[in-house]
């Protein structure tokens, strides 16, 4: 048993409780959550000679975290070598009689640490049988390579030896030798893969051993694969049949191998009454949703080669799927069901992270803040005192006032320590509970959050400045409901046509008239984390985020914030509710404005779902924040495997919609139903296209997904038929086969 103890501290005398995570590989599992005390006895035991690691986040009464948990290992024992099972015999069986003169003798071993077992096998006509006919014997079978004797009554006994030279011998056997025509029909030893069979690689062959010899043209004739699959049947020996597939089988794929009754016969012509069927499913890099089995999962669509998914013998009204997945590049296809049975950046806001890289090519990173050297000091804010601002004009985005006439004048109306909150003078009798409130809710709710999921901000601006300016103003266009500008990080240049704007501050311009409060903090929540992207992406001395993946955080930092959809935040839905109406001519990486956000925001939400490719809640975030690598690459080198498989799980995640599970290895967002209403916006959800047997030209531009679907008229198979015409792509069938 191993117990597990740490020790912590608050510095203010909070009460403190922890959540544990232990595994042997990562994520790790979280274990326990909210315990009191510092210690935890597991309720299983551990593997032996095996190493764990765990980590534990501890929180105190205001939801503050340790902010960099370190991780511990451990070692268990290694286990006392045991001797192999005892072997107990499968054919003949004991005191049998009529046993064919050349029978599959067949057992079964094995060890109980797993270890490698060889067999020695004695046959004799005495007991306990001193004749030792085979040795060392890797498999648990033999078969003699002439006649026994016929009448003769016989003994067999297999001593079972692993590689520490421990040994196990099984109990003697006996059986009669047939004293006559033969008459008894021959019958199973072994089939592999077994019925049930899961994670088979795709080079492994079938291997069907029979009781005795047999009619080799019989057996040939009743074997056969649902879906049919090309290859070669090919005999080991007398007894031994295998069938190796013409080509790899497919990632996923669900297999069924039918031995057909009363088809297979012996030497003597007895007749193998029963027939048999042997199911199994061959590994895949990705799980396949649970409840569906697949025709292939992945399979690779070249150009002009027809890709098709059989799925035998589905019940009616149930239903046939591809996912079709183009990445990295675009892809148009055909598809039907087989007749047998870069972007333009449109929308405000995020058009700032493009204007922040027009800035950056431009102009000298020398002009910026710098990381290693500090700024000297200006004046510090007052309350009661006016500046004037920069309402930034390039672009006429967030005004069409021109420069050098887009400046107002703002008051400052709160001061702290760590913010500054100015308000236009512009707006009549500002009410002083809202900027209470603004300034409570960035310090305690958003502030915290953004830095414990994403990492900090500049510790001061251009001005010497640590606090950090909130401008609450209604001089923004229509739609701007908030703006973090990158350019403001700058000081001030009259020369350059962006930094002539700057306000030579780190500052978040904020829209005062909001009725809604969820949209507003949220807002505030979402052009905070650009903040921090735009800093922590320049100490990491990498490129700006890509706008698509940015603008995921971003979305997916209001609701860290609590002020996410599930928390009242219309916005959200709304934009959820456009990708959805728009699907088809989208993509996640193919930033196109509005459209785009809501699957930015289910895309990093997806990624971040805790256990599924980060430990903790913020693991993924902050290593996304953390990355000189952006885009593709930085989700690549998060999730460990290729872009183009987290894209599939991803649209498998949608299209299924499991909201309700809490694995994070399922298909779903935990928590958020893709078809539920929110705030009186009802989600239409991702919905397969039906496919009929006329085909359907379809474009994917670069990392799009599509999800098509056949429902089955329980026709003996439900096919789907795809033929890309330009550019590769990927195919993910799966479907509702019991």
């Amino acid at each position: 048993d191993v117990q597990l103890q740490w020790s912590s501290s608050d510095p203010d005398g909070d009460e403190i409780t922890y959540d544990l995570f232990v595994g042997k590989t990562f994520p790790l599992t979280r274990m326990v959550s909210d315990q009191a005390g510092p210690s935890y006895l597991p309720t299983q035991s551990y593997d032996f000679l095996s190493r764990y690691y765990w980590q534990v986040v501890a929180r105190d009464s205001r939801g503050l975290t340790n902010e960099n948990s370190p991780i511990w290992s451990f070692t268990t024992s290694a286990k006392t070598n045991l001797a192999p099972n005892v072997p107990i015999a499968l054919n003949p069986a004991n005191n049998a009689t009529g046993v064919a003169l050349r029978p599959v003798f067949s057992w079964k071993g094995g060890d109980p640490d797993g270890d490698s077992v060889v067999y020695d096998l004695y046959l004799d006509s005495v007991s306990p049988p001193a004749q030792l006919v085979a040795s060392n014997l890797a498999e648990e079978r033999w078969t003699p390579a002439s006649d026994l004797s016929v009448g003769v009554h016989y003994y067999w006994h297999i001593v079972a030896r692993d590689a520490g030279g421990k040994e196990t011998g099984s109990q003697v056997y006996s059986f009669f030798a047939q004293t006559a025509q033969d008459s008894t029909p021959p019958k199973l030893i072994s089939v592999v893969p077994a019925h049930g069979a899961v994670n088979i690689a795709q080079t492994d062959v079938v291997r069907i051993v029979f009781s005795e010899p047999v009619l080799k043209d019989t057996a040939s004739s009743a074997l056969s694969f649902s879906p049919p699959v090309t290859g070669n049947w090919t005999w080991e020996d007398d007894v031994t049949v295998r069938f190796m597939p013409s080509s790899p089988w497919r990632s996923g794929s669900y297999n069924q191998l039918t031995i057909a009754s009363s088809t297979v016969r012996d030497i003597a012509t007895n007749i193998m009454t029963t027939g048999s069927v042997y199911r199994f499913t061959i590994v895949t890099p990705v799980p396949v949703p649970s409840s569906h089995r697949s025709s292939g999962f992945p399979v690779q669509a070249n150009v002009s080669e027809t890709v098709k998914s059989e799925v035998p013998a589905l019940i009616s009204g149930s239903k046939s799927y591809a996912l079709a997945v183009a990445s990295p590049n675009s892809s148009t296809f055909g598809i039907k069901a087989s007749a047998v049975v870069q972007p333009v950046v449109t929308d405000p806001a995020s058009a700032f992270r493009e204007f922040e890289r027009y800035a950056a090519a431009r102009t000298s990173s020398e002009q910026t803040v710098s990381i290693s050297s500090l700024p000297e000091p200006q004046a510090s804010p007052q309350v009661g005192v006016s500046e004037n601002f920069y309402i930034p004009a390039y672009g006429s985005v967030a005004t069409t006032t021109a420069y050098p006439n887009n400046v107002i004048s703002a008051t400052c109306l709160g001061l702290t320590d760590l913010t500054a909150i100015y308000v236009d003078d512009a707006i009549s009798n500002p009410s002083t509970t809202l900027i209470a409130e603004v300034r409570k809710r960035f310090e305690e709710v958003i502030r915290p959050n953004i830095r414990d999921y994403f990492g900090q901000e500049p510790a001061q601006g251009p001005d010497g400045e640590s606090r950090l300016t909130i401008l609450l103003t209604d001089s923004m266009a229509d739609g701007i409901l908030g703006i973090f500008y990158g350019v403001d990080l700058a000081a001030r240049n009259p020369s350059d046509i962006q930094q002539r704007e700057s306000n030579g501050r780190k500052m978040l311009y904020v829209t005062y008239t909001e009725d809604n409060e969820a949209t507003r903090y949220g807002t505030m929540a979402h052009e905070f984390q650009h903040m921090v992207n735009y800093w922590q992406k320049k100490l990491t001395g990498g490129n700006y985020e890509a706008t698509w993946l940015n603008e995921g955080m971003s979305k997916f930092a209001e609701e860290i914030c609590g002020y996410g959809i599930a928390q009242g935040d219309q916005n959200t839905a709304l934009l959820i509710e456009l990708s959805q109406d728009n699907f088809a001519s989208l993509s996640v990486t193919g930033w196109t404005g509005l459209n785009s956000y809501g699957l930015s925001y289910l895309f990093v939400r997806f990624l971040a779902q805790e256990n599924r490719y980060g430990t903790t809640y913020r693991e993924v975030t902050r290593a996304l924040i953390s990355s000189a690598l952006t885009g593709t690459a930085n989700v690549a080198a998060i999730t460990g495997e290729a872009f183009d498989i987290t894209l599939a799980k991803w649209g498998m995640s949608l299209y299924l919609n499991r909201y309700q599970s809490t694995d994070g290895k399922d298909y779903g967002l935990a928590g958020l139903n893709l078809r539920g209403t929110y705030s009186g916006v009802t989600l239409p959800g991702f919905l397969p296209q039906t496919l009929t047997t006329s085909s359907v030209s379809v474009p994917l531009t670069a990392n799009a997904i599509r999800c098509f679907e056949r429902t089955s008229t329980g026709a003996a198979s439900t096919n789907i038929e795809v033929i890309p015409t330009a550019g590769a792509l990927k195919l993910w069938f799966f479907d509702q086969r019991q």
